[in-house]
Order: C-alpha cells, then sequence, then structure tokens
C-alpha cells in the first residue's frame, strides 16, 4: 500500500512478506523509515527513488518465479516515474522469460518513444521480432543499437572472452552471441564461439561458426585450422585435410597445420603422405621429432624404419 501523506510518500508492506529494509534498500541503506506494528514504513521525497524500490519488489517476486505479481510492481514503477527506464528493461526481462514476445514489442515501442537513445530497448526489440520470425526487422534494430553504442559490440565479445577464460562457458556464449545480433561479421567473435561450444561438445553448431567466419574472412586461417581439428576428431578426415589445405594456402610457414595435417595422416594410415606432411612439420618446428615419438596418432608407425629415421 502506498499512500500521499503531505509533501511526502509512504509505502508500507507487511514483513511476514520477506520483503525486508534490506531486500528493498540495498542501495539506500540509509534511507528513511521506522517499523510500526510489525509494518516497515519508507518516508520518500523523490519519485525515482521510489520507482527504484517497487522495481527492486518486482525482482524479487521474479526470482520466486512470481512474474505476473513482479510485471505489477514494474507497472507502478512506471506510473511514479514513467522515464524510468529499469523498469522497462526488468518488465521486458519477465515477458522474455514469458515468451510473450508480441507483448514485449508493443511495451518496447511505447518505450522507445520516450527513450529513444536507450540501445538496451532496441536490442530487446530484434530479439523479440527475431524470435516472431520477422529477421530483416530485428535486423535492423540491431543496427540502430551499434549506431547508439558503437563499442558496445567490443564490449559483449571482451565479456564474453573473461567469461569463457574463468571457465563459465555458457555465459560467454551469451555474450559472444550479443556482439554476433549487433556486428554479424566479427569473425573473432564467431571464432571464440566455436571455442565455447567445443568445450560443449556441441561441435556440429561450432562447425557452423566457423562456416560463418569464414564466409566473412574466407583467409582467416584460425577458422580453418579449427574447423579441420573438430572435423578430425569426429573422424571427417578427408574434410580435415581440405581444411587444413586452406590454412597451408594462406599461412604455408604454420608448422602446427603440418603437424595436425600429418596427424590426420596417421589415422587414414596414409603413411607416404605422413612421412611428407611430417617431414615439413619437423622443417618448420622440430619439437615434432619428440611429439611424433609420444602422440599416439603415430603409435602403429613406431616401429616402421622410414619413420624411425625421420624423427632419430
Amino acid at each position: 500500500l502506498w499512500k500521499d501523506k503531505s509533501n511526502s510518500i509512504y509505502w508500507e508492506t507487511k514483513t511476514s512478506e520477506a520483503i525486508s529494509k534490506e531486500s528493498l534498500s540495498w542501495k539506500y541503506p540509509t534511507l528513511p523509515g521506522y517499523i510500526k506494528n510489525g509494518i516497515y514504513l519508507f518516508q520518500w521525497n523523490n519519485n525515482d527513488l521510489l520507482a527504484n524500490a517497487y522495481i527492486n519488489i518486482g525482482y524479487e517476486k521474479s526470482k520466486l518465479n512470481k512474474y505476473e505479481e513482479s510485471m505489477k510492481y514494474y507497472d507502478k514503477a512506471l506510473e511514479i516515474s514513467p522515464d524510468f527506464y529499469a523498469a522497462w528493461i526488468n518488465k521486458l526481462g519477465v515477458l522474455k522469460k514469458l515468451g510473450k514476445y508480441e507483448e514485449g514489442i508493443k511495451i518496447i515501442n511505447i518505450a522507445i518513444e520516450r527513450k529513444p537513445d536507450i540501445f538496451e530497448l532496441w536490442f530487446m526489440k530484434g530479439f523479440f521480432l527475431e524470435k516472431i520470425g520477422e529477421k530483416e526487422e530485428a535486423k535492423k534494430c540491431y543496427n540502430k543499437v551499434g549506431e547508439i553504442e558503437p563499442n558496445i559490440a567490443i564490449e559483449e565479445y571482451n565479456r564474453g572472452k573473461f567469461r569463457y577464460e574463468s571457465n563459465n562457458i555458457e555465459e560467454s556464449i551469451i555474450s559472444f552471441d550479443v556482439a554476433l545480433r549487433i556486428k554479424p561479421d566479427f569473425v573473432d567473435a564467431w571464432n571464440y564461439k566455436g571455442y565455447a561450444l567445443i568445450n560443449l561438445g556441441r561441435y556440429e553448431e561450432a562447425i557452423k561458426c566457423y562456416d560463418e567466419a569464414i564466409v566473412f574472412k574466407s583467409d582467416f586461417y584460425d577458422a580453418w585450422l579449427n574447423k579441420g581439428t573438430i572435423l578430425n576428431h569426429l573422424g571427417r578426415y578427408e574434410e580435415a585435410i581440405k581444411c587444413y589445405d586452406e590454412v597451408i594456402r594462406i599461412k604455408p610457414d604454420l608448422h602446427t597445420v603440418w603437424w595436425v595435417k600429418a596427424c590426420t595422416y596417421a589415422l587414414m594410415k596414409n603413411k607416404k603422405d605422413m612421412l611428407e606432411t611430417l617431414k615439413k612439420a619437423i622443417k618448420l618446428n622440430r619439437i615434432h621429432k619428440e611429439n611424433a615419438t609420444t602422440n599416439v596418432d603415430f603409435k602403429p608407425y613406431w616401429n616402421d624404419l622410414d619413420f624411425i629415421n625421420l624423427v632419430k
């Protein structure tokens, strides 16, 4: 219950609802208020501050999966402070969870009329449009995000890399997806998303990421190499060799690609090409002499005289 008293606004909630002073005012530990008959009363003099309290309640309700209730509090926040965009964003987050995309788009359009420079609104509109199959319109929204906040794709990419390196793999993919929606030709983001998907064992999806990167940058040898490595892992050796050949065309002195190509030929039991390729790898980096004597891909050749003469 909230009501106006003189020049101040009071808001009441029963403590038994488990919405305590601490949970509501964690950002504002010095808010005025007092407990009376088991009810905590907050005294406010600022509409935005009160709106923020309603947002906090809505957030608490959302965490309890009480989505309809949470939206009521976001609506209350917007009644008090219509331009408080955090309430719009939180409400849209609930609609996303509920899959109410068309309703979300209507709300976003209202919000954008009031706050056309909030890039989160444009991003969420693009996401919702994508969900209902309006991909071309979604792209326009993502382009708008890039216009408003030119560095956002790079920021999300860096956030994704940090999450990936912190072993938050699923979260890293979310960040890479955000970056790629805004900047579809961001080949490094495709590459790192591929890494993340490999970590999750989602190899076919990872291959698609490398294919996308190659579409935008045909000489991106990292993508060719990573795609080849996955194909090799899946036993698709001929396809892997083709990827390695593309890497060699782009960067012929990269010893790593000669090494993995030799490993693949070994698995294919193609002795002639294995020896020729391994010889090239060793010429570029002598560490592969030792590697070949311990890597199990070459185990069938460890007693082969030609192999021994090459690696001795």
